[in-house]
């Protein structure tokens, strides 16, 4: 009886350390341009998206695919 408590209980602590492994996520690192300045943040499932002001004066978003780490960069134009 006490061999299969310790076979059970083996498998139980393999299977949660297995599992708790493989569920790591990476990371994903970006740099902001220098001097801007974050206007703000708003996200969805899969994205996050930047309202970026650069010290020229011009604005631009920054959108961040969180599963894939890829990035997208999207000026904005606006009147004088």
């Amino acid at each position: 009886m006490g061999v299969l408590i310790a076979i059970g209980l083996a498998v139980v602590l393999t299977t949660i350390t297995t599992r708790s492994f493989s569920d790591q996520k990476s990371s994903t690192a970006f740099r902001l341009p220098y001097g801007a300045h974050i206007q703000s943040i708003d996200f969805d499932d899969h994205h996050l998206l930047f309202h970026l002001h650069l010290p020229d004066g011009t604005q631009k978003l920054l959108i961040l695919d969180t599963e894939t780490g890829t990035q997208k960069t999207i000026f904005i134009e606006t009147d004088p």
